[in-house]
């Protein structure tokens, strides 16, 4: 799975470095590593946030909700969704992808497998949340958690 997985997020540069014909790095080149540079950027904090929230005593039985988790509640998916996008852009956007769209599925891929399938909108961190641990992924706050397991629980 996990080859499948690099195959895939790598598309946009396989396609870029084999089957496109060498080309200059136009405005959509240069938007695509300013990009990638803001979100690597924007998801290293967020990471660095969490570590020392994490570390401190209100981390044991709080959620965050103070830096960048205070706008978004998984900034580290939505910095690494960004960086897989960058590339798709970085890679020869538009040019490349003309030619080879399948490219695509690169940040498609990566955004389904971080929101559907290790956590972010998959559940898992609900359960935690409702149970009332602090081994969360992202932060979700416990009348939201409560909500949708009460949800899950009314459909069963």
């Amino acid at each position: 799975m996990q080859a499948a997985w690099a195959f895939t997020v790598l598309l946009p540069v396989f396609a870029a470095q084999s089957l496109a014909p060498a080309q200059a790095m136009g405005p959509w080149g240069v938007a695509g590593g300013l990009l990638f540079a803001a979100c690597w950027a924007f998801e290293a904090t967020a990471d660095l946030q969490k570590n020392a929230f994490k570390s401190s005593d209100a981390g044991k039985n709080e959620f965050m909700r103070t830096g960048l988790f205070s706008l978004c509640q998984f900034p580290s998916y939505a910095g690494e969704i960004g960086c897989w996008v960058s590339m798709f852009l970085w890679a020869g956007f538009p040019r490349t992808a003309s030619q080879h769209p399948w490219i695509a599925l690169s940040p498609l891929f990566t955004a389904v497998l971080l929101l559907h399938v290790s956590g972010a909108l998959s559940g898992w961190g609900v359960r935690g949340a409702a149970a009332g641990t602090s081994r969360m992924r992202a932060p979700m706050s416990r009348a939201g958690a409560t909500a949708r397991v009460h949800a899950q629980a009314c459909r069963r």
